[in-house]
């Protein structure tokens, strides 16, 4: 698979086998309740994050960095007013105001682990990411960290040998007590989803290995997770499920070998962004699209001319006393 322009160019199917480049070389967001706001992505173009609003106003650029900085998976804050995101250039986390200001890295890091697909529990205080070992061991395991930088600990082990998997890209229930993140057999090109508790304990699958997925993103009323399927292969699809595993529903169909991925509830419940390739044969490239939430009205939002787009995660409307900057 290819990677972003900055990198290479970019394709969707590139971008869905790209976590699996991620660990052999060593994502998913959480929509909590409010009103609709903007939506944030990255773009593969550019190599930086952008805001717009649902309707396709209000673009506007929220990182210039240089190469090989390349921030990826932002996530809104709970009370919209910052974004985090994980730079794969140097492999950290920071966290950026809304209006692309006052960047500041969450913690020091020890040299050699890399961290990833950073997201906001609903507390705002905590952040919940994947942390990879030094090297190209391919272990990857769930942590926890609040804000300021302090109280880190692992949720989920690291693991080797005939055992080593990888967890990537976990979310926090919008009540606090559930985390769900996709769990990737190293080797095996195969993805599930799990849950566990708030504390790490009581792991368990709830997606059948066939299906491939990955990139969970919990309902804003925390009765369904919405995910990816077929990781890391051709023509993806977004599923709903609840969190016991049970209900599974099929919400897109795009046609094979097109890809539909990365889904993010609106904090309303009643819309999901996600990004698709389905308008370019060769799949070169990837748009972000709108749909209500039981799959039907799907709509491209226009980007200009921004055609990588890639992780979006739709965030709450900002109080009205809240800064612009």
């Amino acid at each position: 698979m290819r990677t972003p322009r900055r990198l290479g160019r970019v394709s969707l199917v590139a971008i869905l086998t790209m976590l699996a480049g991620l660990i052999l070389a060593g994502p998913a967001h959480a929509t909590f309740p409010g009103p609709n706001g903007q939506i944030a992505f990255a773009d593969g173009t550019t190599g930086q994050l952008y805001t717009i609003n649902p309707d396709g106003t209000g673009l506007r650029q929220l990182t210039h960095l240089s190469s090989p900085s390349y921030p990826t998976r932002p996530d809104w804050s709970p009370d919209g007013r910052r974004i985090v995101f994980a730079d794969l250039g140097d492999a950290r986390l920071y966290v950026i105001d809304r209006g692309g200001h006052r960047q500041h890295l969450v913690f020091a890091e020890l040299a050699g682990y890399k961290d990833f697909f950073p997201k906001y529990a609903p507390d705002g205080d905590r952040l919940v990411f994947s942390r990879c070992q030094p090297g190209d061991s391919g272990s990857c395991a769930i942590f926890s960290v609040l804000t300021d930088g302090t109280h880190l600990h692992a949720l989920t082990p690291f693991t080797h040998g005939a055992q080593l998997r990888a967890d990537f890209g976990a979310t926090v229930s919008p009540d606090g007590r559930w985390i769900a993140f996709g769990r990737f057999s190293i080797g095996a090109d195969q993805a599930q989803v799990y849950v566990i508790r708030d504390d790490g304990s009581g792991a368990h699958p709830i997606t059948p290995l066939a299906l491939g997925a990955f990139a969970p993103d919990w309902t804003p009323d925390g009765r369904h997770l919405l995910v990816t399927s077929n990781c890391c292969q051709p023509n993806s699809a977004i599923y709903q499920v609840s969190p016991d595993g049970s209900d599974l529903q099929r919400l897109t169909d795009p046609a094979a070998p097109h890809n539909d991925g990365f889904p993010s509830a609106a904090p309303q419940g009643n819309r999901i962004a996600l990004t698709s390739d389905r308008a370019y044969p060769d799949l070169c490239c990837a748009d972000l699209f709108v749909m209500r939430a039981d799959g039907s009205g799907l709509h491209k939002v226009p980007t200009s001319s921004l055609n990588e787009v890639i992780d979006p995660d739709w965030g709450p409307a900002v109080p009205d006393d809240a800064p612009a900057s």
